[in-house]
């Protein structure tokens, strides 16, 4: 191989190292590790919460704490599913996917969800990403009321 050939080669296999780097570099700002139960805990001190069932909906309850930003805005994800692994999601509304809470609450959200069905055990969990990753809250259990004409 010539002088002009290696050096073309070696402009490539360059060419393919430096546009690998920042994939590598920005894979943690794209998608950070997810906090153990042990971690996640001290962000949601009071757990999760719920109550006002009603036929197709339920009031959700969450604080977190976060040191490190305590003046902050929290936004707060929220998830739901049908069953307690998380693997049958539901689908939610935008404004109740993402949620803000604020110093002047004390980081508390309160939040109707609703869209549901009637008589029906819903599992929910509440992410937050911190500095350096997410925490997630324990998974909670709620269920809607029973429809209103049911007899029981």
């Amino acid at each position: 191989m010539s002088q002009l050939g290696r050096r073309r080669n070696f402009l490539k296999l360059s060419v393919l190292a430096v546009g690998a780097v920042p994939t590598a570099c920005y894979r943690d700002a794209v998608d950070p590790p997810t906090y153990s139960e042990e971690q996640s805990a001290k962000y949601f001190p009071q757990s999760v919460a719920s109550g006002d069932p009603r036929p197709d909906s339920i009031v959700l309850w969450v604080r977190v704490e976060d040191a490190a930003r305590p003046d902050g805005d929290a936004q707060i994800e929220l998830t739901m599913a049908l069953d307690p692994e998380m693997k049958q999601a539901v689908d939610l509304s935008a404004d109740a996917l993402y949620m803000v809470t604020t110093a002047a609450t004390d980081h508390c959200l309160s939040a109707r969800v609703g869209g549901l069905n009637p008589d029906t055990t819903y599992y929910y969990r509440f992410r937050y990403r911190t500095l350096d990753g997410v925490a997630q809250s324990r998974i909670g259990r709620t269920r809607t009321a029973p429809a209103t004409d049911a007899t029981r």
